[in-house]
């Protein structure tokens, strides 16, 4: 039978998680309130639509995939899965990665090359 991990945690280590989540907000604030004229350019992902009554479901169904998400990596770790946690982890950063350098050269060269243009560079 296993033992119960300990869970204890120093005030140190809580203050840098605080301190480091606070920086990054506020430097993600800076950053938006700076390149603020390229995000009408960004495409939106909004299911339910972009009403009041659909920006509540929106938030609804990430609060739904962050809660259900949440729940299956508990599991993992439980169940001593940790491996295919790290791969689904390391695969969904990557996803995510590409996709965010794709959107940011795709505005950047929209800025420079006409559209067709752009398209036919990117598929090449």
């Amino acid at each position: 039978m296993q033992e119960p991990l300990e869970t204890s945690f120093a005030y140190r280590d809580i203050l840098f998680v605080v301190v480091l989540t606070l920086a990054i907000q506020f430097s993600s604030l800076i950053l938006t309130s700076r390149f603020i004229v390229p995000y009408p350019q960004l495409p939106s992902f909004a299911p339910a639509g972009q009403s009041i009554g659909g920006s509540v479901l929106n938030s609804l169904l990430l609060i739904v995939v962050a809660l259900v998400s949440s729940v299956l990596m508990i599991l993992l770790i439980r169940q001593g899965r940790e491996r295919v946690l790290r791969f689904a982890l390391a695969a969904m950063m990557g996803f995510g990665t590409l996709t965010v350098n794709f959107t940011i050269t795709l505005i950047a060269l929209t800025g420079i090359l006409p559209y067709s243009l752009t398209i036919a560079v990117l598929a090449a």
